[in-house]
């Protein structure tokens, strides 16, 4: 099975040695899971996701972000999840806050 860790680690500006501290695990172990060597398994799709701040279901395919997988997320709220994972800690909180001031004035 194909799957899309490296480019996603990649992406993020990660190493093999970073990504396996946030995953708890070694760069040898990392390299296995990108290269197909070690099976990718629901544990480390999850440990992976949170890792990498996406879907787990992202590392192996793009379907649920796409317009064509059944339940998928629509283009506009896929940019601003995108958007959103690029935030750091600081502008995430900053953006929930004010999601929650406009929820709470919306009522």
């Amino acid at each position: 099975m194909i799957n899309r860790i490296k480019a996603l680690r990649e992406a993020r500006g990660l190493s093999l040695e970073a990504l396996a501290v946030l995953v708890g695990t070694t760069n040898q172990q990392i390299s296995h899971l990108e290269s197909g060597k070690r099976r990718l398994t629901v544990d480390w799709l999850n440990r992976l996701g949170a890792a990498l701040s996406c879907h787990p279901w992202t590392l192996v395919s793009e379907d649920h972000l796409s317009g064509t997988a059944e339940g998928s997320v629509p283009a506009d709220e896929r940019l601003l999840l995108e958007a959103f994972r690029k935030l750091n800690k600081d502008q995430r909180r900053a953006v929930l806050t004010l999601l929650a001031i406009h929820k709470t004035e919306s009522a």
